[in-house]
Order: structure tokens, then C-alpha cells, then sequence
């Protein structure tokens, strides 16, 4: 069934991890759109929706100091604004988890500024972005170190601005070699930063690779279609193994590279069926290998298997709890918690992966329709 088409709530069936034969490949339903009706969307939806079992649901969002707040001090913050709305957000792009997931940090282009939500204290705390020596103005994504440290892409300065877990100003990478930063990873295990560079223009679009003191170890890629070429590069994940994943939007797939920059292969084609992408942005991959990658156009999260073979997809266009309004960054933690930046809704979503296990995302099963 064509996505593009469909009805309000239509449905379409589709076959997770492993073999349409085998007794682990329960048969889902990929949502194209809201998990119902929306006048009616559940306060916590799942996908796929009963009678199937479940894989995601729908935890709860995180959109600023009044997720913390309690009584009176609650109610009183619908109202507030001045400094009480500086601490929402307006429009998240990148997110990054510490490593015990306690904390979850958030860039907001539009406070310039980065929110660290503090899970286990439940503390907010806003990390200002402007006035700093190299920028940034115009922030794009971030990434952590093993340290905590925070790498924040800034268009503006053209740079990757390094800063303590507490805001403070470290040093300024890339300021002679890129042109329009956008998404950046980091790989804590090998001590590389990837940054995609994806400049208006005739300009290269490529990705650099930096150590984490700043010196530039390589590019990657270049402008072009062909198999390690890209076409406006956006988001970046780094998996257990070294692999870099890209998302190639304007190619419409996710290049993956080895830890050389060597292409490895790539997934993901253009359309509006099943499995397709239009607009992807955000990538993260889960415990198991598989990707998740945010759709811009479809307001959805489509899940792949590590050989590119769509599972499901989940979310949908909406302002109910668990619909997207421009997804953009993705990001999963160890306890398979899911965190979507709702760019246009003002708020981070956070889903959570259930009833699945390592046997369920075999690689070598077959699977599809």
C-alpha cells in the first residue's frame, strides 16, 4: 500500500525480524500515520497496535523545566514565560546520551542553547551557547565523549565548538577545513569525530574526520551518487564496531563506512511504500544492530535490520502523545529507551523498544513481504 495515499489510520502488514516461516517472525503492522483515528490516539500508543504484539511504545516527552516541576510551581509554568519559556524548548535538532543514559542533552537552534535534562536527579539545566570565543550562533548537533564533553556543530563559525559538560569553552575544530557542519558523531572507543559537511554550493559534500584534539585525519566521500558519494550528508551514527553511518538524504539511503572510510554498503531507497525514505535525517542503532532513521517528510521513524531490510515503522504526523511534527535527530540508550527530536512540535519524544531480543533482529533470517 502506498503511504502516500493512504487513508487516515490505514494499515499496512508487514513481517519483523527473522523469516516470514519462523516462529519468531511475528507478523506487525508498519503505521504510516497516527496508531488511529486522531481525534482518538491512545495517551500511549504502541506500534503495532493491538491485536499484534507490541515492539514500541510511547513513554513520555521531555520539553523543558516544567517536566520537573510540581505542584503549584506545575501549574503556574503554563502560564510563565520570560525565563521560564527560555527553559522549553523551541526547536531541538541534536540529541547525545551520557553513558550511563542518566542525562540527556538537547541543542535547541533557536534558545542557542543546550538543554541537559538530568533523568536520575531530575534537574534541568541550560547550557547557553552564545558569547562563546568561535561561536557557536547557529548550532546544529552534538555528540559526547567518553568525558562528557560536549561537541556542538555551529554553522555560523563554520567550526565544531568543544565544551565541558558544564558549558564551558575548551577549543574550536575544523575552522579551516569545513564549510557548513551539520551532523557530527563520536567514536569514544577510537577517539574520532565525524562531522558531515554538506556546504551550499558546488562545494564537496563529504565527511571529515578529526581526533578529538582537533587533528584532521581524513575526508570521506565527495558530491555524486555513486556508492561513497554524497548528496547533502546530514546525520551521523557510530556503531560498537567503528562502522560510521551516514544518512545521505538527498540520495534518500544510509551509506555505511568501516573504520578505514572505506564503503561498506548503503540501504534505504526513495518512495512512499514500505520501508522508503523521502526526507531521512537522524540515525542511531540499538543494542541489536538495527537503525533507526527519523523521515522528515513522513513524520515517522523507520526501523532497518543491519542488512537494510526494513522491520517497521512507528509515530506518525501529529501533535498527540508519540506523533512528530519534523523529526530530526535520533538517539538510543543502553536500557532501549528511543529519543526523537519533534523539531516543529517543541518537544523530545521518548519511546522504548519491548518484547523484543537479540534472536528476533537475526541478520541472516529472510525476511520481507
Amino acid at each position: 500500500m502506498s503511504l502516500r495515499g493512504a487513508p487516515r489510520g490505514a494499515l499496512s502488514r508487514v513481517a519483523l525480524f527473522g523469516a516470514a516461516a519462523a516462529l519468531a517472525a511475528l507478523a506487525l503492522i508498519a503505521t504510516p500515520g497516527v496508531p488511529g483515528a486522531r481525534d482518538a490516539a491512545p495517551e500511549h500508543p504502541v506500534w503495532p497496535p493491538p491485536p499484534d504484539l507490541a515492539r514500541i511504545e510511547y513513554v513520555s516527552a521531555l520539553t523543558g523545566a516544567r517536566d520537573f516541576a510540581t505542584g503549584l510551581w506545575k501549574r503556574m509554568s503554563d502560564f510563565a514565560g520570560g525565563s521560564a519559556a527560555r527553559q522549553t524548548l523551541a526547536k531541538p535538532t541534536g540529541i547525545a546520551l551520557s553513558g550511563d543514559g542518566r542525562r540527556v542533552y538537547v541543542v535547541d537552534g533557536v534558545r542557542l542553547a543546550v538543554f541537559r535534562f538530568d533523568l536520575g536527579a531530575r534537574r534541568l539545566r541550560v547550557l547557553s551557547l552564545t558569547g562563546l570565543p568561535h561561536g557557536p550562533v547557529q548550532p546544529f548537533d552534538l555528540a559526547l565523549d567518553a568525558s562528557e564533553n560536549l561537541y556542538v556543530t555551529d554553522q555560523s563559525s563554520r567550526t565544531v565548538v568543544v565544551l565541558s559538560s558544564d558549558g564551558k569553552f575548551l577549543r574550536a575544530i575544523g575552522r579551516d577545513s569545513l564549510g557548513r557542519p551539520v551532523g557530527c558523531a563520536v567514536d569514544r572507543t577510537r577517539g574520532l569525530l565525524y562531522v558531515a559537511d554538506a556546504p551550499h554550493g558546488g562545494a564537496p559534500h563529504r565527511v571529515a574526520v578529526f581526533g578529538l584534539d582537533g587533528r584532521f585525519v581524513r575526508w570521506i566521500g565527495g558530491r555524486g551518487t555513486r556508492p561513497g558519494e554524497f548528496n547533502y550528508p546530514t546525520y551521523l551514527a557510530v556503531g560498537p564496531d567503528g562502522e560510521l553511518h551516514v544518512v545521505d538524504t538527498l540520495n534518500w539511503r544510509v551509506q555505511v563506512f568501516g573504520v578505514d572510510g572505506r564503503f561498506q554498503r548503503a540501504f534505504g531507497r526513495h518512495g512512499d511504500a514500505r520501508g522508503d525514505l523521502d526526507r531521512p535525517k537522524g540515525i542511531a542503532l540499538d543494542g541489536f544492530g538495527n537503525a533507526y532513521v527519523a523521515d522528515g517528510s513522513w513524520d515517522r521513524v523507520l526501523i532497518f535490520d543491519r542488512a537494510g531490510r526494513p522491520l517497521l515503522d512507528f509515530a506518525g504526523r501529529g501533535t498527540w502523545p508519540g506523533g512528530l511534527q519534523e523529526p530530526t535527530a535520533v538517539a538510543i540508550a543502553a536500557d532501549h529507551r528511543i529519543y526523537v527530536a519533534d523539531t516543529n512540535g517543541h518537544r523530545v519524544n521518548v519511546y522504548r523498544l519491548v518484547n523484543t531480543t537479540a534472536a528476533d533482529s537475526a541478520t541472516g533470517a529472510g525476511g520481507g513481504e
